[in-house]
């Protein structure tokens, strides 16, 4: 089975035409390697809440499906999804890092950055 250690760097509702009402999240492990991560509603009750942002969780039992679209959150190749047999428990580390890729004002406006990313918080 897949596992990872992770903080859960950032959390938003969506709703999905193909899949209607998920929630997406940012996480990031140990050494700031962020991926996108996403779950069903039928889910979000049971699972939801015990991910709050800045909390730090070993995941496992999840799937992992190539990351595509317009407008992705991170540049990892994978997105993570959790499914109904995905466990989550506590995890004693505290590492308040945010994680933050910033990127220069010159990139932004020169427009030498990936379109297909999204700038700001991640």
């Amino acid at each position: 089975w897949l596992q990872v250690h992770v903080k859960v760097l950032h959390t938003w509702k969506q709703f999905n035409a193909v899949h209607g009402d998920t929630l997406e999240m940012v996480l990031s492990d140990e050494n700031g390697c962020k991926i996108h991560a996403s779950f069903k509603k039928t889910y979000m009750e049971s699972k939801g809440r015990v991910l709050p942002v800045g909390a730090w969780r070993h995941i496992q039992n999840f799937t992992l499906s190539p990351s595509t679209g317009m407008y992705r959150v991170t540049d990892h190749p994978y997105k993570m999804s959790i499914v109904q047999n995905t466990t989550m428990t506590r995890s004693p580390l505290v590492n308040e890092d945010m994680f933050l890729s910033l990127v220069d004002f010159q990139s932004v406006l020169g427009g030498s950055l990936k379109t297909c990313f999204l700038i700001g918080n991640f």
